[in-house]
């Protein structure tokens, strides 16, 4: 004889008729009894209960001031016996203190009201054990956690991607303007900020390109999350810097995969910019002049040596520029010198311990001695560096021992 699999329970808590109908009919029935109840009371007597076969509960938050009644049924959710059940809470605009709640309790998830719908896939995934087992694995395992700002008016939202995001081993921080989170985008270091594009006081693309073009703050990534799908937003988002656009619909698994692809992405350009300072700094401990140039003869880099020989103060007037016009020194004996110099810019050219002149800021020459070596990166030749240093001392000293072997010390 067959025998039936008891229906597993499902606890709906919510005081309007008509929003426990729509849920109802949303929510899938197969498999899942739902007890809907209106009242918190009713609900903490039916939890409490030691005979209850509860799988889950799903809470439509009221206001939370004129129902203290819950703060019971809070209490009894995070007693040992209860903290394994998956709570799924829907919300018009959660209070902060239910929030913080939230953000230490597990199994817990937060939807908006307006996304009702998502509350079908995200019951599905609280009562899934592998889904469980997941979130207690971060994906953010890196030994320095990516830094986030999010910055959402509304306070349902900011609280649930904020826990979301901590709960995959992420730092968050959240901001409500644009212009509070442009403040804590200068006094702390973030990797990435999460904006929404419709706030209230301005577009969220606005923080977007106030954050690219500021120099201290140009180094943070930034992205754009929506719940209106628009080709005028993306563009917009995009043009002003964003890597991403999300938006608030997707599940939390495409969210987090993006969220890990951008994360990726920082970690290699943050590698990037660690090797590029760490060369830039080799390269001003160096004792003699270095630059570099392409293979037109443009200067790439240059040295603060290199600035200090030939007295020029600022690296921005050198930079771009043709190195022949700003270092080198022409007169008539020296231009086959020069000229030879020239053509190993950019050619698979290498000069040992050659000699010539460069050109001070004051117009007179110096003489230098200087090696250049080819520049290649993966087998493409895309320039030279040119290594020299002032040798003015010791000309002099060879023109001195020159004259002295030249002349009779006694005439």
């Amino acid at each position: 004889m067959l025998v039936e699999r008891a229906r597993q329970q499902v606890l709906l808590i919510e005081e309007s008729a008509t929003l426990r109908y729509v849920l109802l009919k949303v929510l899938p029935k197969e498999g899942y009894e739902f007890v809907a109840l209106e009242a918190f009371d009713a609900a903490y007597d039916a939890l409490n209960n030691a005979d209850n076969l509860f799988r889950a509960v799903i809470i439509g938050w009221p206001n939370y001031n004129n129902h203290t009644e819950v703060d019971r049924l809070l209490a009894l959710m995070e007693d040992i016996e209860h903290t394994d059940i998956p709570v799924l809470v829907l919300s018009r605009d959660t209070d902060v203190e239910v929030l913080s709640w939230m953000n230490h309790r597990p199994y817990t998830a937060l939807i908006p009201w307006e996304n009702y719908q998502e509350s079908v896939s995200a019951l599905q995934k609280l009562l899934s054990p592998k889904i469980q087992l997941k979130h207690k694995s971060p994906i953010c395992t890196s030994e320095s956690p990516m830094r986030i700002l999010l910055v959402d008016d509304s306070p349902s939202i900011r609280h649930y991607f904020q826990r979301l995001l901590n709960r995959y081993g992420y730092q968050t921080e959240t901001a409500n303007t644009v212009d509070s989170a442009f403040e804590m985008a200068l006094q702390q270091p973030f990797d990435l900020a999460i904006i929404d594009y419709f706030m209230p006081d301005k577009y969220g693309s606005v923080l977007c390109q106030k954050l690219r073009d500021d120099p201290r703050t140009s180094q943070i990534r930034t992205a754009v999350i929506t719940g209106t799908y628009l080709d005028e937003i993306i563009k917009d988002c995009l043009e002003a810097g964003a890597l991403e656009c999300m938006f608030k619909n997707e599940g939390e698994e495409l969210f987090l995969a993006r969220i890990a692809s951008m994360g990726r992405a920082i970690d290699v350009q943050n590698h990037i910019e660690t090797e590029r300072k760490r060369l830039a700094g080799i390269l001003e401990s160096v004792g003699e002049g270095v630059y570099g140039v392409d293979n037109e003869g443009l200067v790439t880099f240059v040295n603060s040596a290199a600035l200090n020989i030939v007295g020029k103060l600022e690296m921005k007037n050198v930079i771009g520029k043709n190195a022949k016009s700003v270092f080198h020194y022409h007169t008539k004996n020296s231009a086959l010198s020069h000229d030879r110099l020239y053509r190993a810019y950019g050619n698979s050219i290498e000069l040992r311990c050659w000699e010539t002149s460069f050109k001070h800021e004051s117009g007179t020459p110096v003489p230098i001695e200087c090696t250049v070596y080819p520049l290649k990166i993966n087998g493409e030749q895309e320039g030279s560096v040119i290594a020299f240093r002032d040798v003015s001392e010791r000309k002099v000293l060879e023109e001195k021992l020159h004259w002295q072997a030249t002349h009779d010390h006694l005439t």
